[in-house]
């Protein structure tokens, strides 16, 4: 018959010589999947993997930086496929335009494609004034302005306007010409006309200073 002290557990416990209980023991217990060598982790990259989308043998597990494709800059590095947008190549494409490889001779209008501006041709109809605007009666009233200075007057002088004032147009008819030259020469020959004496021999006009 085997004997065991009554308290031998407990003193097994307290021990420092042994390796300690289950619990001590199952929670350094450790298991490791992946190598923790230089050889294992190259084995596992090198390892080939099917891919259901490429249906294919690939390299890398797929998760992570393994998964994303990469595309190299016009400088020679690589980046994420995910920084190209393809607007140029789709600008390029609209347009019409190649541009030459290396070695290639270049476009006779290469310099000129940069000095064309953007002109907006587009016309769109005014949208209806709104009644209930706080605005309301001042854009009626800045509509019939403008209205009006496009018409013609009766005189045959158009309007030109400049910001929000109206002005006439300085360029005159035969008509209005002929007018101004007789006003003229009216003016004229009244300035030169002499002055009617008294009988003092002195002018019409006021006295003089003394």
């Amino acid at each position: 018959m085997s004997y065991t002290q009554r308290d031998a557990n407990t003193e097994r416990g307290y021990s420092m010589n042994n390796e300690g209980s289950f619990m001590e023991q199952a929670s350094k217990a450790q298991l490791d999947l992946v190598g923790d060598d230089n050889e294992g982790i190259q084995k596992n990259k090198n390892m080939l993997r099917w891919d259901s989308k490429k249906h294919k043998f690939v390299k890398g597990s797929g998760i992570g930086s393994d998964n994303k494709k990469m595309i190299r800059t016009e400088s020679g590095a690589l980046i994420s496929a995910s920084f190209k947008s393809g607007r140029f190549d789709e600008w390029a494409k609209k347009k019409h335009i190649k541009l030459p490889r290396a070695g290639e001779r270049e476009l006779a209008n290469a310099g000129n494609l940069s000095k064309k501006r953007f002109r907006h041709n587009k016309v769109e109809d005014a949208k209806p004034l709104d009644k209930f605007s706080y605005d309301y009666d001042k854009k009626i009233k800045k509509r019939k302005m403008n209205e009006e200075g496009e018409q013609v007057d009766k005189n045959g002088l158009g309007k030109k306007r400049v910001g929000d004032i109206h002005t006439k147009s300085e360029l005159k008819n035969a008509s209005q010409i002929r007018k101004d030259r007789i006003a003229y020469e009216k003016r004229k020959a009244k300035s030169t006309r002499p002055g009617r004496k008294s009988k003092g021999g002195k002018s019409k006009g006021g006295k003089g200073r003394r």
